[in-house]
């Protein structure tokens, strides 16, 4: 019986310390950025091990309304596969294209780092919100139009042609 009861014991406290992921924090310099359409705004993040262990940073997942386009790419180029105890990285971290013609409005999302323990882990480390605000379109300014010019020219002239006369 005291076989089982420690044999139960080991696989209950090797479990807990299998399940635990690593602390890590995730802290935008701005949550809110705001761009004209054609354009891409990129958020800068700093990401901090506040654990006792080393943390695989193994990918992350972006959800943000559409039609804006989310591109994780910085995150991969910027940050170390994995962060030390108490190291801290700053960097840009997220891109989100504004593709034309999207409406002027604001758009949410949410940036999720994932790793944890091991190289293959998938954790949710972290989660921080964001949002774009799509700022409307300048319109363009219409221009005269030739004919008014010629016309306006044209009265103008006739004009001086008739004080002129005797």
């Amino acid at each position: 019986m005291k076989l089982k009861i420690g044999t139960l014991i080991a696989a209950l406290l090797f479990s807990a310390t299998a399940a635990v992921a690593t602390p890590i924090t995730l802290v935008l310099d701005s949550s809110l950025l705001s761009g004209l359409p054609g354009t891409t705004v990129t958020f800068i993040g700093t990401v901090t091990d506040v654990g006792n262990s080393p943390t695989f940073l193994n990918g992350d997942s972006v959800n943000v309304a559409p039609p804006l386009l989310p591109d994780d790419t910085p995150f991969f180029v910027n940050f170390p596969f994995t962060l030390n105890p108490l190291q801290a990285v700053k960097a840009p971290i997220l891109s989100v294209g504004i593709p034309l013609g999207t409406t002027a409005g604001l758009y949410v999302g949410t940036l999720e780092l994932l790793g944890g323990v091991s190289p293959v882990s998938d954790d949710i480390l972290a989660t921080v919100p964001f949002a774009v605000q799509v700022q409307a379109a300048a319109q363009p300014v219409p221009e005269p139009l030739t004919a008014v010019l010629l016309l306006c020219g044209g009265t103008v002239a006739a004009l001086r042609h008739l004080r002129r006369r005797p």
